[in-house]
């Protein structure tokens, strides 16, 4: 069975939880307030800013046994490079502060993730 697969599978179960957690399912109706989204723009920036370098730091633990994960990592960074630029972009077009994104910190919990 693929990785991919059994990340799939052994996930399943967190990821309905989230799907029918309040906040989501209202989220996923009704839509978010603008400042709301604004602020999980910001969010969502510093996570994929990091994404990258969290992912080389993966590649670099993958032992022998575990080239083909290290080699997909590596396809993926070359797929996300610059994908903090969108959302920057986003940010802009709902009338957010572009330069404050990327020279804030991100909340507690995203900071706490990275």
């Amino acid at each position: 069975m693929s990785f991919f697969i059994t990340l799939v599978e052994n996930s399943d179960a967190s990821r309905r939880a989230i799907e029918t957690s309040p906040k989501v399912h209202s989220m996923m109706q009704k839509g978010l307030p603008l400042a709301e989204y604004r602020a999980f723009l910001r969010d969502l920036y510093h996570i994929v800013w990091h994404f990258c370098p969290i992912m080389a730091t993966a590649a670099a633990r993958c032992d022998d046994r575990l080239r083909n994960i290290r080699y997909e990592l590596y396809e993926r960074i070359e797929e996300e490079k610059g994908h903090e630029n969108w959302v920057l972009e986003d940010i802009g077009a709902v009338g957010g502060e572009v330069a404050r994104a990327s020279t804030a910190a991100p909340s507690a919990p995203v900071q706490a993730m990275i």
